[in-house]
């Protein structure tokens, strides 16, 4: 009977430590990611000049961002 009680209680025990872990998976989530997206791009879109378009474009073609921005904007921004 004992080992049936241990066995009960670590299941529990284990269950509630992965709910716990999932509900603050889902905390950590950033909301509104897709809208921080589009806000970005636009901001380094519209100022191209400067460090952030010189780091930025050396990794990234500005045309390919401006297709995302597209991309990104059709789907879940109104114009």
């Amino acid at each position: 009977m004992e080992l049936l009680i241990t066995i009960v209680h670590n299941i529990r025990m284990r269950s509630e430590r992965k709910v716990e872990r999932e509900l603050l998976h889902e905390v950590k989530r950033v909301r509104g990611k897709r809208d921080l997206l589009v806000q970005l791009l636009k901001a380094t879109l519209g100022h191209p000049d400067g460090i952030i378009g010189d780091v930025l474009y050396s990794v990234v073609d500005p045309k390919a961002l401006l297709d995302l921005l597209k991309e990104e904007g059709k789907m879940w921004l109104s114009p």
